[in-house]
This record gives structure tokens, sequence and C-alpha cells, in this order.
């Protein structure tokens, strides 16, 4: 565990921090470290500003410690757990009235075929997130318009 002595840090808005020097950092291979100051232990996020790496030290810590600002300290650190990101729910990309107007109407299936993968994606989930089987035909309906406009009168529908 790379250790290393240091000066407690104020920034003048009430939080403090030890600037970690860049051999420990190269050490440490991440960001995410357990950090240990005396007897207390805890798992921080390294933060890196204007070309200087930093721990942060909260006030409980501080106070737990004894110490304060312009203070020296002893560091350990190591390497931490990873933060997992966490796991987003991707809305489905169709519902059954969609596929069922995509069946009963020919120019529309053909016109969402040619639309580009993430436009019919995008266009399918928000058909999909309609609160009810109402909304959901109402989409389907401006989904058309869009695809399939109307012709102006007087002139032929395009084929």
């Amino acid at each position: 565990m790379p250790g290393f002595d240091a000066e407690v840090r104020a920034s003048g808005r009430g939080s403090h921090s030890v600037v970690v020097p860049r051999a420990v950092v190269a050490e440490l291979d991440t960001r995410r470290v357990l950090a240990r100051i005396g007897d207390e232990s805890f798992e921080a996020t390294l933060g890196a500003y204007g070309g200087r790496t930093y721990l942060g030290l909260r006030k409980t810590l501080l106070t737990a410690l004894g110490v304060g600002a312009g203070d020296q300290v002893h560091v350990e650190l190591e390497p931490g757990t990873p933060v997992e990101a966490p796991e987003v729910e991707v809305p489905p990309s169709t519902c059954a009235e969609l596929d069922d107007a995509l069946a009963a109407d020919a120019p529309l299936a053909a016109a969402w075929h040619d639309l580009p993968d993430g436009h019919t994606a995008e266009y399918g989930r928000w058909i999909s997130a309609g609160p009810d089987p109402e909304a959901r035909t109402a989409r389907i309906a401006r989904l058309h318009h869009r695809l399939l406009p109307d012709p102006l009168p007087g002139q032929q529908k395009a084929r």
C-alpha cells in the first residue's frame, strides 16, 4: 500500500484535501481508492484539478482524527472497489399496437422499414412509452402522418 505524508489543505469553501504525489497515482493505476489516515479508513475517488491529484477529506474524518488545515498527516492508499455503472433499463422498441399497425398498413410498414435503425428504435420507444392503448394508437397516427403525409388538395399522393 503506497504511503506518503501530506499537508491538509483547505479550499476556502469548507472542504479539505491532501495532494497525492504523482508517483503514488502512477502506482495505483486507478482513481477509486481505499484510504487510511491514522485509525480511520474510507473509500474515495481521487480528483484531478489543475494538473494535481487530490484526495478529499470529510469534516467528520478531520474531527475524528483531530486535525485541521495546515496539519501533516500520513496517508496510505490502495486500489479501491470499482464503482459499477448502474444498469439502465431500456424501454421496449415495439408494442402490440405498433406491430398490428405495421401489419395492417403496407405503406406505413414500407416507410417504417426504410427508416434508419436508430430512428425505428426511437420511434418504437416513444410509441411504447404511451401510458395506455389509446395514447399509443394516437402516437401511431402521428407517426403515420410524419412518414406518409397527406397530399395537398388537388395533388396526387406520391407512390
